[in-house]
């Protein structure tokens, strides 16, 4: 069964610093701000919640706050994960972004208002596209990624708090605002297999992998 958790970055990460206010390559909005609702929102936060290898192994959250009042609106979306091995992977986002409204309660948590995506978002949604990066520094609390296809595009998240679903090595992480819909996702289903026919054609996977790294670094 080895080779199944292969994402040592596995957990929740808030981005502390960006080289660029565009997030594209990384499957989020081209722009920290935007205007809606007659008024301007700006980015406070960004962050990506990562589960394992496969589809739906990550979701991104970027929250936005109304220039003039309490309003505030959530980026969202989740993808697939590859590892390409040598610290590089791959992102898929078959969907544009989606975009909710945040309320804060009386403790001052956020919260979305409705589970209802609202329809204003889609002017401001990246395209569905795949993205190649590369780990280029991790520890504990640090993580740096930078775009393969270019270097200068750079972010530095650091690691939220999070706690284990139960027995098993899923997570749940502090200030996400839209978990996953499956909760088996949660519950580690990405890390471990229930059954020895969920590990079959690993090798081969492996195999089409290091050719697609090959390619991806021109070798």
């Amino acid at each position: 069964m080895k080779g199944r958790w292969v994402l040592p970055w596995v957990g929740g990460w808030e981005r502390i610093y960006a080289a660029s206010p565009d997030a594209t390559y990384m499957g989020g909005p081209k722009e920290t701000s935007f205007r809606a609702r007659g008024g301007l929102f700006s980015q406070v936060s960004a962050r990506h919640f990562v589960y394992g290898p496969g589809e739906g192994g990550i979701t991104i959250e970027y929250l936005h706050a109304a220039e003039r009042d309490d309003n505030r609106l959530l980026l969202t979306r989740s993808g697939a994960v590859t590892n390409l091995g040598e610290n590089t992977f791959q992102l898929d986002f078959r969907v544009p972004l989606e975009e909710y409204e945040v309320r804060t309660d009386t403790q001052g948590n956020d919260k979305l208002a409705t589970g209802e995506a609202l329809n204003s978002g889609v002017e401001r949604a990246s395209p569905a596209t795949s993205h190649f990066l590369r780990t280029t520094y991790l520890s504990e609390r640090l993580w740096i990624v930078r775009d393969v296809s270019d270097f200068d595009r750079v972010a530095i998240f650091q690691r939220t708090n999070t706690r284990s679903v139960m027995d098993r090595r899923g997570l749940v992480a502090e200030g996400q605002l839209k978990p996953p819909s499956d909760e088996t996702i949660r519950y580690g289903r990405l890390l471990f297999g229930d059954s020895v026919e969920e590990y079959r054609g690993w090798k081969e996977k492996a195999v089409q992998g290091q050719a697609e790294r090959d390619k991806l670094l021109g070798r």
